[in-house]
């Protein structure tokens, strides 16, 4: 069994990581990273996200997988789920606008996975 969280290189991601990454410990369960590329994010921004988070997770004795997809997010998702056990899938969400619709956490909300999906939404990340 394993947590996943979505990443994107964004500070959101990576704050709503330490949400997942204490749920695995806790569960003590591993946790990974998952990013899929896409047009919209930096892949270096991911990568400097997933070196800061596997150091963090280290630290706190949490063992980090890191899964670089490519391909329709639907598809890499339903394709991963059917290759391992998933406890639940962390994902952030946008602090203004329309925080759910037209994001990867709609996708996720109406694909009715065989997994809890924890929404995260980052509203004052300096807290």
């Amino acid at each position: 069994m394993k947590v996943i969280a979505a990443i994107n290189g964004s500070i959101a991601a990576e704050s709503m990581v330490f949400y997942a990454l204490k749920y695995a410990q806790v569960q003590n369960l591993p946790l990974v990273l998952l990013h899929i590329k896409n047009k919209k994010d930096d892949l270096d921004d991911v990568e400097a996200s997933i070196k800061r988070i596997s150091t963090f997770a280290e630290s706190q004795d949490v063992k980090i997988e890191t899964l670089l997809l490519q391909g329709s997010p639907k598809k890499e998702i339903k394709k991963l789920l059917s290759s391992i056990y998933v406890d639940i899938i962390f994902c952030s969400t946008r602090k203004r606008k329309s925080f759910i619709a037209n994001s990867f956490s709609e996708l996720l909300i109406k694909m009715k996975l065989y997994a809890d999906i924890a929404v995260v939404r980052i509203v004052d990340i300096n807290n």
